[in-house]
């Protein structure tokens, strides 16, 4: 009798699984991706990244100039804090270094439903999808 439960409790599971557990939420994004601002169509590229490891990034500023900051995530897929830092100017419609060196910011992150949201320890949001 006892395998005819733990048949059907694997039965049940494996339906569930197959429509969707039966929950409404929608599809968890991997925070380690390629992510664009909302109302931008910047990416801001995630990918190969771990958790408390520097993740080499670019950041685009005002006027095109392109700054690559490392950023480190502590935390885990849905939620967290990050550290920007150790920004350097690379290209741009300027000659020099248009305030790259001068980045940093920290602060903490969500990453629900397939949007990445990020809050600066200044009070800055800012959404992702």
């Amino acid at each position: 009798m006892d395998f005819w439960r733990l048949g059907s409790a694997v039965a049940l599971i494996a339906a569930l699984a197959a429509c969707g557990g039966g929950s409404d939420d929608a599809e968890q994004k991997d925070l380690f991706s390629v992510w664009r601002e909302q109302g931008s169509s910047t990416p801001v590229d995630l990918t190969g990244g771990a958790f408390s490891t520097p993740l080499n990034f670019s950041l685009f500023v005002t006027g095109g100039a392109q700054c690559n900051c490392n950023m480190t995530l502590v935390g885990d897929q849905s939620s967290g804090a990050y550290v920007i830092n150790s920004c350097r100017f690379v290209a741009g419609s300027v000659a020099q270094d248009p305030g790259c060196s001068a980045l940093s910011d920290t602060g903490r992150y969500t990453n629900l439903d397939g949007i990445l949201t990020t809050t600066s320890d200044t009070g800055e949001v800012s959404t992702y999808r």
